[in-house]
């Protein structure tokens, strides 16, 4: 998908979308209540006149039936936010535009909801119940 924010146009493609039923369960268990987990690969593409700059989008969804919480990887650690890894990270304001177009254009969880195939969402329902 291509798009634009704050001057920047990217893409972003998903690579992999997997449901990890037994971190799942084992993440439930500790939660106390059903928690599904979803890992997700993406890769965002900053595009410039004669360049193109990969980024990754890596981390995963926690799916519960009242809230998701989203935990990416941005190479160093675990953030509870959007943020790339790889790259020049150091890119504050690409950063900053992809974050604000999952804030403003596109929520980051319906994006990758709508990127699931019909079995995947219903696992992740089973999971949840």
């Amino acid at each position: 998908m291509k798009t634009e924010k704050n001057g920047y146009e990217f893409e972003i493609e998903i690579d992999e979308l997997e449901i990890d039923k037994e971190g799942s369960h084992e993440r439930s268990n500790y939660n106390g209540y059903d928690t599904a987990l979803l890992n997700f690969h993406m890769t965002v593409t900053k595009i410039e006149e004669m360049e193109r700059f990969n980024y990754g989008l890596v981390g995963t969804i926690e799916y519960s039936t009242d809230r998701i919480e989203i935990e990416c990887d941005d190479g160093f650690k675990y953030r509870p936010y959007i943020t790339l890894n790889g790259g020049d990270v150091q890119d504050q304001k690409f950063n900053s535009a992809i974050r604000a177009y999952f804030d403003e254009e596109y929520p980051f969880e319906q994006f990758v909801w709508d990127n699931l195939t019909n079995n995947q969402k219903d696992i992740i329902e089973e999971l949840i119940k």
